[in-house]
This record gives structure tokens, sequence and C-alpha cells, in this order.
């Protein structure tokens, strides 16, 4: 078959995107015998760009009027999304695909209208849901400002959109019924399908090797965590545990640094903020972009996530191939990704805080039972379905036609 594969993505986003998951399985269904492009915003080419920047200015201020000051925000969402859907549709054409996968039901509504000016009406086409449930509640929980008007309005095109693709997929089976939830199906529709990412393959590296490797050295605790610094993943909350662990052990007498680094992009300084509430000394915040997180997470006395939703959390499964205890809120995807080899809390925002500090407190506090925890995890993540059977899972979707 001759694929295309279409995400919103520009470079630097392959580094916790959706990218970091595709690449092997467009790999594993090249090696399987089938031709695969993956076309991200980085093919736009300078006049499309072009063409995108001008719409936007000319509609921004009719959005506005309708909706409100919100709109110019969507007004930009939907002219960068619907742009791809039309790149889809002409490379589609060109590449005379087979088979055109998309990575945002908003891309794919570009698709839909563009693939009958481009002649790639027959095209076999499906959209891959990448938020917990409704994509439009995922980036509104994820600070995209919506009017209650547009939420409806947003719905009910997402619920178009998914309903003429020829298949939909979910990367866990809880996503896809709290999508069917979201979107008032009755019950989850015969072309909804769901298809995990693929399992993570850690580098053969010791914890030794790693802490060399990154510099870590003293008897500090090493916390980690991996994301997007946005308001979903709730970064706030896991810096407010940490000094609050910080608190306990120094009224206990048992005072141990706690070095927290945090992999992600975006704006650290409320972060700091809230570490500098700590004892001097007692806490060290690293907020830092890398290519590369496997020493991170390898070197790590404990993984933590406190993400209020998440459709599948890779960097979860990523820790537990590295063997790191793993720490996670039980939302979303997650209890069923971990597969019970990972310590939950409850997600809830006003026992988050003191449920992540307890739990940490007890790990840091054990070894053993951090040893275990890591095999347990480990174990986990290796019997995960690799790249060559999600390629062969998603085979099987493309052939049906949903």
């Amino acid at each position: 078959m001759r694929i295309l594969h279409v995400t919103r993505e520009i470079g630097s986003d392959r580094r916790y995107g959706i990218g970091r998951s595709l690449a092997p399985v467009v790999q594993a269904l090249q090696a399987r015998g089938h031709e695969v492009r993956y076309l991200t915003q980085d093919d736009q080419s300078p006049r499309g760009r072009a063409w995108q920047q001008r719409w936007t200015e000319r509609l921004a201020p009719w959005a506005r009027r309708i909706y409100g000051a919100q709109a110019e925000c969507f007004a930009s969402i939907w002219l960068e999304r619907l742009n791809m859907g039309r790149l889809a549709a002409k490379v589609a054409s060109s590449a005379r695909a087979d088979v055109v996968h998309l990575h945002d039901p908003w891309i794919g509504w570009g698709f839909r209208l563009a693939r009958h000016v481009h002649g790639v009406a027959s095209c076999r086409w499906g959209i891959t849901q990448h938020g917990f449930g409704c994509y439009t509640d995922a980036i509104r929980e994820e600070g995209v400002p919506y009017t209650a008007r547009l939420l409806r309005q947003h719905r009910r095109l997402e619920a178009g959109v998914l309903t003429a693709a020829d298949w939909v997929i979910c990367p866990t089976r809880s996503a896809r019924a709290q999508l069917a939830r979201d979107l008032c199906q009755v019950a989850v529709p015969a072309h909804w399908h769901a298809v995990p990412h693929p399992q993570p393959i850690a580098p053969r590296l010791s914890q030794e090797q790693a802490r060399r490797q990154l510099g870590w050295t003293g008897d500090a605790w090493h916390v980690v965590a991996v994301g997007r610094l946005n308001p979903v993943k709730r970064f706030d909350q896991l810096v407010r545990a940490v000094v609050a662990l910080a608190e306990q052990t120094g009224e206990s007498g048992t005072c141990q640094q706690i070095q927290l680094t945090i992999l992600g992009e975006g704006d650290p300084r409320s972060l700091h903020e809230i570490a500098a509430l700590a004892k001097v000394g007692a806490v060290s915040l690293d907020v830092r972009t890398v290519d590369e997180v496997w020493p991170y997470l390898r070197g790590a006395d404990v993984y933590v996530s406190c993400t209020a939703n998440e459709s599948f959390g890779l960097a979860n499964l990523e820790a537990q191939a590295a063997g790191a205890p793993v720490l996670c809120t039980a939302v979303g995807g997650v209890p069923e990704v971990t597969g019970g080899g990972a310590w939950l809390v409850p997600g809830d925002d006003a026992a988050l805080v003191p449920a992540v500090a307890n739990a940490l407190g007890t790990l840091l506090s054990n070894a053993s039972q951090r040893k275990r925890m890591g095999e347990v995890g480990r174990a986990h993540a290796q019997s995960w379905p690799d790249a060559s059977e999600v390629a062969r899972q998603l085979e099987a979707v493309y052939a049906s036609g949903g």
C-alpha cells in the first residue's frame, strides 16, 4: 500500500509529540513492504505558509465579531489545520496514495474538503484521536479558550468528521470509550479501533552509567518528569509535592536534597517560584529540553507524572522500559497502559499534592521497593506490542476500510 501519515507537528515537536511514537511504526510499515510518507508542517511551501498567514489575518477580525476575542486563536488554529489537510490531499494525489492517515480531526476536515478538488475522493482515510476522548475537550483542558457556543459547534464538527472517516483510531480502549461518551454515542461505532503506541526500546544502560553521563553526583534524590509545560500536566502540583516532602523530611531530621528534573518545553518561571518556597538547599529544580530522555529516566530514583488527563502516556511506558519506579495519577488511559506496574494515586486536584508527597516519600525511603517496582515495570513494558505488531494492526484497519 501507498500510505501517507499527516500531523500538524514541526520538527521540534518530535521530542515529546506524536513523532516520538509514530516514527518507529512508519519504519515498521516500510519494512513490511509499504511505501510510507510522513507529512508535517515542515513540508509546507513558502507559498502555502503565505496563504495561511494572509487568510488568518483576513478572517481573525470577522471571527472576533461573531464569537468574541477568543475566536482569533481559533482562526489561526483552524487555518493551520485546514491548510495541512489541503496539503495532504495534494500530496496524496501526486503520490497516488491508497491510504491517508490523519493525526488530528481538524486536519481531517481540511482533507475531507480538499480531496474532491485533488481527485482523491476514493482514497481510504481515517483519523487518530490523540487526546483522551473528544479532541475539542482535550485541547480546552490544555488551555485553548473556548466559549460555550464554540465548544458546542466544535463538538458537532468533530462528530461529523469522525462519522465520515473510514476509520477512527484511539491509542487505548479507555480513550475510545471516553470518545463515545463525549460525543453522545450510544455504542462505540464499528469503525472505531483501539491501536496502541508501540513498545519503547530502552538502551542498555545502568543507573550508574546514566548518572555519570548526566554528571549527577552526591547523595541527592533524583526525581524526573517529562512533558510540555502546559496546565494539564500540573507540574506546579508536582513541585508543590516535592517541596512538601522536603519539609516533612526536614521536620523528621532525615532531610536529603531532592533534585527534581522536568524535561519539557515552556516557561518555567512559575515553577521556580514554587520551588523557592522550600528551605535553602532542600529542593533543586532543573527544567530543560533535551533530545534524548533515556539517561534521565534510567538515572532517576523515581519518575513522576501528575497529569490531569492522558490518552496514553508514552513517557510513563518509557520510564517503565528504563526500569524506573513509576508514580502516576490514575487518569485517562494511564492505568490501562501501565498495567499494574506503577504506583497510581487519585487524580483529583484537592488531594494530589499530599498523595504524591506521601507516595514519593515512601518510595525514596525504600530502596528494595523501588527495585521491585522498577523490575515489574520493565517486564510489563517488554511485554507491550512492538512496532511490528502495531504496524500489523494498522494494516488490518487500512485493508478493511473501517
